[in-house]
């Protein structure tokens, strides 16, 4: 999500898995750093019709017990995704990191993705 400064309101950081681009709403000051949606390999049987689940919300933790939550996960992917001649499927996806006010630290966690054959 890069690096961000949130004032006593608290605000969002969308990222577009797209573009990558960043949008910050609210009380947010985007401070620059790398915004990068994540990515995702997905290797099977070459030409199958697979299904992509991710969770509606992930916590991700910060120091002293504090946590942030990222929201409306999404990816850029076609509306029915096939791996490709080489058993492969690369997608990237984004969110929305929903910040409490004056939250300060890092945030680190993971995002399950599911993937099922059709």
């Amino acid at each position: 999500m890069g690096r961000v400064a949130v004032g006593a309101m608290g605000g969002e950081v969308e990222i577009d898995p797209a573009s990558g681009a960043r949008r910050v709403r609210g009380d947010v000051v985007d401070l620059g750093g790398f915004a990068l949606s994540g990515t995702v390999t997905v290797r099977g049987e070459p030409g199958a019709e697979v299904r992509v689940i991710l969770p509606t919300s992930v916590d991700l933790e910060g120091g002293h017990g504090r946590t942030a939550r990222v929201t409306g996960l999404v990816t850029d992917l076609s509306a029915a995704p096939r791996l490709g001649p080489d058993g492969r499927l690369q997608f990237r996806f984004g969110g929305l990191l929903q910040i409490a006010g004056l939250d300060d630290g890092d945030y680190r966690g993971r995002i399950p993705v599911t993937v099922e054959y059709q």
